[in-house]
């Protein structure tokens, strides 16, 4: 399961803010997250209650928004989207194809408690 080391990741990043930040508590952490991440969302919340336990992000509610699959063409230009990768162009047939979006792994937002007062 490999969405445990992205929570370790992701509280490594989180953690030391919230000490810089003296944020007494993160209430809800937004997260973008591609689709070829190949990330299961309820198992990602598991790992993180999990591995959060004792810390100002203990009772965070994690929410995913998914991005999918977004290509281009290096030769016709020709951008779309799909649920699978294509090798090939659908307009040119070209391989010089790169994927746009569906790799992301961000932190979209933070919603955080500073001296007992919600800040955004």
């Amino acid at each position: 399961m490999h969405e445990m080391s992205l929570v370790e990741a992701l509280l490594d990043s989180l953690l030391p803010l919230c000490a810089e930040n003296k944020w007494e508590k993160v209430d809800r952490i937004h997260l973008r997250i591609g689709s070829l991440r190949q990330v299961i969302p309820e198992a990602l919340v598991f790992c993180f209650q999990t591995a959060s336990s004792g810390t100002p992000l203990a009772e965070a509610a994690v929410e995913i928004t998914e991005i999918g699959i977004r290509q281009k063409c290096d030769q016709c230009g020709l951008e779309w989207g799909g649920e699978i990768p294509l090798g090939r162009c659908p307009g040119c047939g070209s391989i010089e194809v790169a994927t746009t979006a569906g790799f992301e792994l961000e932190i979209d937002s933070l919603e955080v408690f500073e001296n007992g007062n919600e800040a955004g």
